[in-house]
């Protein structure tokens, strides 16, 4: 073989190590979604694609079990398990435990700043297998396990997690049969060692820390961080909206950066977005402040110039993203039993969609409209339509149980 033979044999080598080791690495990167595509293309999402069937619970109203739905992220403060929904009552700094169909069980711990008693309630969760409740209240320092009955069993301080942190940042939830998932806001100064995430065994003990950040510069971003932690069947999708990327946390410590979020200046209306690094954030025009993780798709919600709200449906087959709602638009066509509705959340043990609304009933008007639409589930509808006009000013929100379809 001569020396130019072999130069050349060697140089396509070579080259298709090189293109096969960049696809390699390619093929390893976040998928990009364009937020500002997506609110640029209007489409469509059928309640149908990912919900079979809906449960409407009506919560008992009797004395010591009345509240009111507030307004800002009040479906994150229920938490439902296997037989049980638990309600965070931030108005009167209450629990209320109902059983899964709506009957009224009993309030959990007190005001006060006694053992077992709290100050402020952060936020709370049901273990999903019925064995006990977690609270967070970071004002009086307290981890507090309860219960099912109410009995504290375990108490222990927040500083035992972490020496720095934002109480109105805190994020707890179950995250599968043996461990919690504590999310922990950027503290307002660098500190060595910090995690984004904390894994918590069922008494309250750190098993792992997840998202090491280091002790740079970019932990000064505070105040209106928001973090997500979503529980996904035996992992986590975690997002903060300063940085772009959407992580897998998988309960083996894995952490698999899945989805990037970034924003196309094409098209762009000229008041949308004004910040020239691509990043977001509450104080940017553009803003995504929630997402939710479903099996076959991500719904974004978001707003620009603070006041004009959007929700977008993200197809993680086809890599295609629609503006799908918005500006009270709802983000899914309700194709199954015709009521709209708004945010919700999803409760993956049970592998459901939940909504928690507050009407007090509705006329005729809109019921003879709702009887108009055509829907999958008409025994659904029109037993909503017998709940609304028989509900009272006195009765509790309707808790609506969307059973998600099955890949």
């Amino acid at each position: 073989m001569t020396k130019r033979i072999f130069f050349i044999c060697l140089s396509l080598v070579l080259m298709v190590y090189s293109c096969s080791s960049t696809k390699s690495e390619r093929a390893g990167d976040p998928t990009g979604i364009d937020v500002i595509r997506g609110y640029s293309t209007p489409g469509t999402f059928k309640l149908s694609e990912i919900v079979s069937d809906v449960e409407f619970v009506t919560l008992e109203a009797v004395p010591d079990s009345y509240f009111s739905a507030e307004q800002f992220d009040f479906n994150r403060q229920v938490s439902i398990s296997r037989n049980h929904v638990l309600v965070v009552v931030k108005k009167s700094q209450t629990l209320l435990l109902f059983d899964r169909k709506g009957k009224f069980l009993q309030k959990i711990g007190r005001i006060g700043n006694g053992p077992g008693e709290h100050v402020y309630i952060e936020t709370a969760c049901l273990d999903p297998f019925d064995r006990f409740i977690i609270l967070v209240d970071p004002f009086s320092d307290k981890v507090i396990k309860y219960s099912m009955e109410g009995e504290v069993i375990q108490t222990k301080h927040f500083t035992d997690f972490s020496k720095q942190w934002e109480p109105d940042r805190i994020r707890l939830l179950s995250m599968d049969e043996s461990h919690l998932a504590l999310m922990l806001a950027r503290p307002k100064v660098p500190v060595d060692s910090f995690s984004q995430v904390l894994i918590l065994d069922n008494d309250l003990n750190i098993t792992d820390s997840l998202l090491k950040r280091a002790n740079d510069n970019n932990l000064l971003l505070t105040g209106w961080v928001r973090g997500h932690i979503t529980p996904s069947k035996g992992k986590l999708l975690f997002w903060e909206n300063y940085f772009d990327t959407l992580y897998y946390l998988h309960d083996d410590g894995r952490q698999d950066p899945r989805f990037r979020l970034f924003f196309s200046k094409d098209d762009l209306p000229a008041d949308f977005f004004n910040d020239p690094n691509g990043q977001t954030g509450w104080d940017k025009l553009c803003y995504i402040h929630k997402i939710i993780d479903l099996p076959g798709h991500l719904i974004l919600f978001g707003s620009y110039n603070q006041d004009h709200f959007f929700s977008l449906t993200y197809d993680k087959k086809t890599n295609e993203i629609v503006r799908t709602g918005g500006d009270g638009r709802p983000f899914y066509d309700n194709d199954l039993y015709a009521f709209p509705l708004g945010d919700f959340e999803v409760n993956y043990f049970e592998n459901t969609l939940y909504h928690l609304m507050e009407i007090y009933s509705i006329d005729d008007q809109l019921a003879d409209s709702l009887l108009r639409k055509s829907v999958l589930l008409p025994t659904k509808r029109d037993e909503l339509i017998r709940l609304l006009k028989n509900r009272t000013e006195n009765d509790n929100p309707l808790l609506f149980l969307m059973k998600l379809r099955e890949k």
